[in-house]
């Protein structure tokens, strides 16, 4: 299926930052909003960014508004969410997306705002999988900020490399890239957003889980079919994963993969900068790229 591409920024460009998913820390956000203006954007702050609700930024309505506001609203270009944490598979079946559809524009993020970046790519969409309003001003951030501008501002596309891997599976592929978040790519299985990955290029990261959840997930997905046919496998970071102290999980996160896709060919990339540590490289979910791993590393380029 052939995605439309929103455009790329030009100076003087609308963009806006909105929390549909965990509370925000405003320190960091403001922090980040310099970095925009120094590319020439206009940095729109929507009102409910900074709200509370328990672990959410504001309630449902809240977000839900803000986030229909930036897709309704023709002088905003792209759409830079704030944070993940958890929320936006509350919201996102109560979006109208009607306007945005006549008016594309880029939505930006990760984590748990996978479930747009899977939405979207169902929709038949372009979005980026990469780093958000609380991440730009970092300096660990600089390398995969500075490839994010490129790319938004049509400069260069990216092309991110991994070096070698003893879980490799080496191989040249092409297709479309998407993925994301394991467990918002497992809770998609059965709903609108559920992925078809044939011919894909997948790629997956997490943070935060247990050996045992992550094998479950992968698992569901195995069960689901969404190895079946892809054309390529990426596994980007696995980030804070916890230790399972006096009853461990006897497979280790590579042992897990290698095992689900053991009865396919394709070609598998483990260590590329895709996630939530830094670098985060920008993956343009719903684009035709090229994966390439040979004995010395790899490279996904768009």
């Amino acid at each position: 299926m052939h995605t439309i591409q929103p455009p790329f920024l030009q100076a003087n460009d609308t963009i806006a930052i909105v929390a549909p998913a965990g509370k925000v820390d405003r320190t960091k956000v403001e922090a980040s909003i310099p970095v925009l203006e120094s590319w020439g954007l206009r940095v729109k702050i929507m009102p409910h960014v900074y709200a509370e609700n328990g672990s959410m930024a504001g309630t449902d309505s809240q977000r839900l508004q803000d986030i229909q506001e930036v897709l309704d609203n023709p002088e905003v270009k792209t759409i830079l969410c704030a944070r993940g944490g958890y929320g936006s598979t509350r919201i996102i079946d109560q979006l109208d997306w009607t306007k945005f559809q006549k008016n594309p524009k880029w939505l930006i993020g990760f984590s748990d705002i996978t479930a747009f970046l899977l939405h979207l790519n169902q929709m038949g969409y372009q979005s980026i999988h990469g780093p958000m309003g609380i991440h730009l001003f970092r300096e660990d951030a600089q390398a995969s900020t500075e490839m994010l501008r490129q790319m938004m501002m049509g400069e260069s596309l990216p092309q991110i490399q991994a070096p070698a891997h003893s879980g490799n599976r080496i191989g040249e592929a092409k297709g479309s890239v998407i993925g994301g978040n394991i467990a918002l790519l497992a809770s998609s299985i059965g709903t609108p957003s559920q992925l078809n990955t044939d011919g894909k290029i997948l790629f997956i990261e997490e943070i935060g889980e247990y050996p045992y959840t992550i094998d479950r997930m992968l698992g569901q997905m195995q069960r689901a079919g969404l190895f079946n046919n892809l054309k390529g496998l990426v596994i980007g970071q696995f980030t804070d994963i916890k230790p399972n102290d006096g009853n461990p999980f006897p497979l280790s996160i590579e042992d897990i993969i290698l095992e689900k896709v053991a009865t396919y060919d394709y070609p598998v990339s483990f260590g590329m900068d895709i996630g939530h540590d830094q670098p985060n490289f920008p993956v343009i979910c719903g684009a035709e790229a090229e994966l390439k791993v040979t004995e010395e590393g790899s490279e996904l380029s768009f």
